[in-house]
Formats: structure tokens, C-alpha cells, sequence
């Protein structure tokens, strides 16, 4: 197991792209002696473009790490958006490639699908049922 040595990996790192739709600041947790675990995320805009109106971003995935210094990850969750009067839920997949170097370092790229859910934002053109999203991030384990 990548995570043998311990009972808990978690990482914080900041992402954009990916279930986050522009950027968060994430939270990553393995579960107790496990590859599975979870993403939860803060991103937020003060101005959404053409909206006009501040906008915070909750993604929650879901993943799957294999136990190796250069990984593969995948996962599954959903994406809560929320302005002041207007709410989105949307649904995302995502496989990536992970590195986590043993001094603390850690990255991701890959490739995050979402899926309309219920989108009362208008995150979503209406002709879209599926919006991929490239993601990046950088981050620090502990």
C-alpha cells in the first residue's frame, strides 16, 4: 500500500480545473489503511461572468488511488454551485495521473467530466449534457 506506514495520507492542495469548474483550495483523506478516499473543496468567484453575482463552488469526489509513487486516480462525486438566489448540483468523473513524491509533494492532471444534475445557474449551455474539464493541481501530504 502507498500508505502502509500510516494510518491517514491527507493532502490539501489547490486545483484548477476539474470538479471545481475554475479553482479550489481541496481537502484529500485517504480512508483508515485504504487507497479509497475522499475530496472535498472551497472555490469561489466574487464576480461570475455573465451572471453578475458572487458565486461559491463545493466539489466532493470520491478516489481511488493505486499504491505507487506515480499513480493513477480515479473517482466519482458531485459538485454543488450556489450564488445567493440560484443552485446547481452536477455530477463529475475524473481519472488522472498523480504524483506523490515522499517529501511531501503532490500533483495531479487529468481529465473531469460533469454532468448536468440539476442547473439552476445555467452552469451548463443547454446543448450540453456532458462537459469535459481538464484539471491541475498542487499540493502538499501529510
Amino acid at each position: 500500500m502507498l500508505f502502509s506506514s500510516r494510518t491517514k495520507a491527507d493532502a490539501i492542495d489547490l486545483e484548477i480545473g476539474g470538479p471545481s469548474l475554475v479553482y479550489s483550495v481541496n481537502l484529500d483523506t485517504r480512508f483508515e489503511k485504504s487507497n479509497f478516499g475522499m475530496r472535498i473543496g472551497l472555490g469561489a468567484l466574487p464576480y461570475d461572468f455573465p451572471h453578475g453575482k458572487p458565486m461559491f463552488i463545493i466539489p466532493f469526489t470520491i478516489n481511488h488511488v493505486l499504491p505507487k509513487k506515480h499513480s493513477f486516480e480515479y473517482g466519482f462525486g458531485f459538485t454543488y454551485v450556489t450564488t445567493y438566489d440560484e443552485n446547481s448540483f452536477l455530477g463529475n468523473t475524473m481519472i488522472a495521473y498523480r504524483l506523490q513524491n515522499s517529501n511531501g509533494f503532490l500533483f495531479r492532471c487529468g481529465l473531469n467530466l460533469m454532468y448536468r444534475l440539476y442547473d439552476e445557474h445555467c452552469v451548463f449551455d443547454n446543448s450540453l449534457l456532458i462537459l469535459p474539464l481538464p484539471l491541475i493541481s498542487f499540493g502538499k501530504w501529510f
